[in-house]
């Protein structure tokens, strides 16, 4: 008797009510996994494009930065020249007046 009990429990579960209700939740798990498997496939492809964007704005920084490092230091070679010029006494010129000769340039 306990086979035959055992055996209508089998049938009732694999070809009765809950076989069914079985594969709806296994359909509804593998839709679920899809989903977010989807979703975490957008989520790296957005931060991939931010940190694509971002990679661009600091290499353009990056630039920025190596030629305002290259002006700086030509205004440290020239304000360096303008104290060793002012060291040296020399007259500030003004107004220079020039005449025109014969295809020479003279002072005047």
């Amino acid at each position: 008797m306990a086979d035959k009990t055992k055996s209508k429990n089998k049938r009732k579960f694999f070809g009765g009510s809950y076989l069914p209700v079985f594969n709806k939740l296994l359909i509804a798990a593998v839709i679920g996994c899809f989903a977010g498997y989807l979703i975490s496939m957008n989520c790296l492809a957005i931060r991939g494009f931010e940190l694509k964007e971002k990679r661009v704005l600091l290499t353009a920084k990056y630039k920025e930065n190596e030629k305002l490092e290259i002006d700086i230091m030509n205004l440290e070679s020239y304000k360096e020249l303008d104290k060793r010029i002012a060291g040296f006494g020399f007259v500030k010129v003004n107004n220079l007046d020039l005449i025109f000769a014969r295809d020479n340039l003279a002072k005047k």
